[in-house]
């Protein structure tokens, strides 16, 4: 029959066969963006993260320096001193926190996988709390007596305990924004593996690769809801003015994360798996698997988390 006649072809013949039969692109991958950014936008935002990231770790080490000299005016006694170093401390802290707002703005900024809607709104919200550490760190620089100074401190301190959990929330979305575009490339590969074999088996190449594809789909079903509970974790995250809810709701998200992120990485080896069978079957695949399923490492944590008070 028409298979075993299939398998005798040589493989430029059987190239030349299946050139007839290379499925359409369905979508291209930038069709699967939640909005579009020029590469303009994406540059700026680029050079804003480096350049926030600059000035965070330069607010840091001096923090850690005045820290020292505080330590020393204090052990010399020198009260004149050690206020003036408790107030650089404060002041250094308060910029390192609000460089660290700044880097995940521009993290927001660059990505094309939050909708604009929703990213406009984030980065409000960074950008008041962004107002909010401006006012205090003027406070600071314009405290003159210790108590001035120790009010600041305690100001400075809430709001980084009320900032810590909002700020990991905004590095969970950009981590979740990547596994969403992940589960969409999946999706459409799932579609173009369905054309591709439907038109296979039109030519009489049987390609044996059903279980394979229902765990392939059900890996990604898997993933998908799993991602869509870690996102209304985030968005009851986003409007909890509790600090320990804040705090449980974020922790659980980045589990559901991880649990969704390991099952991509699953459906990514069944996958090629899948691939593997159709090649063998003889059947030449115009498929960019790369481009499809690029699992990246999703901690952005490091760079995005790094605590602004040591």
């Amino acid at each position: 029959g028409m298979q075993d006649e299939f398998q005798n072809l040589t493989d430029a013949q059987i190239r030349a066969h299946l050139k007839n039969i290379t499925f359409e692109r369905i979508s291209s991958v930038d069709d699967l963006k939640d909005r579009k950014l020029s590469g303009d936008i994406i540059r700026n935002a680029r050079e804003k993260f480096r350049n926030a990231h600059d000035r965070f770790e330069k607010a840091r080490d001096e923090y850690k320096e005045a820290k020292d000299e505080y330590k020393n005016a204090l052990d010399e006694g020198d009260k004149e001193k050690a206020l003036a170093h408790a107030k650089e401390v404060l002041s250094k802290s308060a910029d390192a926190m609000i460089s660290h707002l700044e880097r995940l703005i521009a993290k927001i900024e660059e990505n094309e996988n939050i909708e604009e809607e929703r990213a406009v709104e984030m980065i409000a919200k960074l950008n008041v709390h962004i107002d909010e550490l401006e006012a205090i760190k003027a406070k600071i620089d314009a405290a003159t007596t210790p108590e001035e100074v120790r009010a600041a401190a305690k100001e400075l301190k809430q709001k980084w305990h009320e900032l810590r959990h909002k700020a990991r929330l905004f590095a969970e979305h950009v981590i979740e924004s990547r596994i969403k575009n992940i589960i969409k490339r999946a999706e459409l590969m799932e579609a173009r593996l369905d054309t591709l074999l439907s038109k296979l088996e039109e030519n009489g190449t049987e390609v044996d690769v059903d279980a394979q594809l229902d765990e392939f789909s059900s890996l990604v079903a898997a993933a998908k809801e799993h991602f869509r509970q870690a996102q209304d974790k985030l968005m009851q995250a986003q409007d909890s003015d509790s600090e320990e809810e804040t705090k449980a709701l974020v922790d659980e998200a980045k589990e559901l994360s991880k649990q969704a992120h390991t099952e991509l990485k699953d459906a990514h080896q069944v996958l090629v798996e899948i691939l593997k069978k159709i090649k063998e079957a003889g059947a030449s695949i115009e498929l960019d698997v790369n481009a499809t399923v690029e699992i990246e490492s999703l901690d952005v944590e490091s760079q995005t988390n790094a605590e602004a008070s040591a």
